[in-house]
């Protein structure tokens, strides 16, 4: 079966689409509650249920093609995560932003929160560290000096135009505003770290976007899920939407798979 098609299969081994049943695979009684978010990233699998507690997949840790083995709690309670390839940035219920400090191999999980300057509604970073923010005005910020070596970065810089949701990936910086409308950021693909010259619009509409390696997927209203087609560096806004069967409320993208949650808080993953 292709990749790209999301298939709720309860036997794990079927990697390629696989649906991870939170209630039957707990390591607390806290990940039987619904998992509301998830992010995929070098540093893992990472989730929130609707508590806000944070959970770790085990087994995950530079192995995104994995679908792990348990959920471990994670101190903290976040409302929205995103993870990077060293770091894990998340903002919690008051918009306060942290990264998550003392992520390695050995201790995947990290040590401690540690909080950053500034009240964000919603963070995205990439692969390369870079970091980019909307706050709860819709603002857009960047953050100046945010790499791999300095996952922190140094300071927030405004960017024109007002966003409602945002993602950085391999793809560039894309957007949705507060009417669903699709952005990408001219001048961003690759990852390369600028902050680029202007919002071009895309057709579609949707409420959340990611931007991964020569795509971007995208869920509507309905809980419809799209990716898009034929973008390259030559034309970074791509050519077309193509429906993928399922419906999942949110996802997220890492460099090799795409993982989701839909409105049960089943968790589904599909290669690329």
């Amino acid at each position: 079966m292709a990749s790209g098609e999301f298939r709720p299969l309860l036997f794990l081994a079927a990697i390629g689409y696989v649906v991870i049943s939170v209630s039957s695979q707990t390591s607390s009684r806290n990940t039987a509650r619904r998992i509301e978010h998830i992010s995929v990233g070098d540093a893992g699998v990472w989730g929130i249920n609707k508590e806000g507690n944070v959970f770790y997949r085990i087994g995950t840790f530079r192995r995104e093609d994995v679908v792990g083995r348990s959920w471990q709690p994670v101190d903290g309670r976040m409302k929205q995560l995103e993870v990077g390839r060293n770091v894990i940035w998340g903002v919690d219920g008051a918009f306060g932003v942290f990264i998550r400090a003392g992520i390695i191999k050995s201790n995947p999980e990290g040590c401690a929160w540690v909080q950053v300057q500034g009240r964000m509604k919603q963070v995205s970073v990439s692969r390369k560290g870079h970091v980019w923010a909307v706050d709860v005005n819709n603002d857009v910020f960047v953050r100046v000096g945010a790499n791999i070596g300095n996952p922190e970065g140094d300071k927030w810089s405004y960017v024109s135009g007002k966003m409602a949701q945002i993602s950085v990936g391999m793809s560039g910086v894309w957007a949705v505003d507060d009417t669903n409308r699709v952005f990408y950021r001219q001048g961003t693909f690759g990852d390369t770290g600028t902050v680029g010259t202007a919002w071009t619009t895309v057709d579609g509409y949707f409420k959340h976007v990611t931007a991964g390696e020569g795509t971007v997927w995208g869920v509507t209203i309905n809980n419809d899920i799209f990716r898009r087609m034929g973008v390259t560096r030559q034309n970074p806004i791509g050519l077309r939407w193509e429906y993928v069967p399922g419906k999942l409320k949110q996802i997220d993208m890492g460099r090799l798979t795409v993982w989701g949650v839909n409105n049960e808080g089943n968790i589904f993953t599909s290669f690329i």
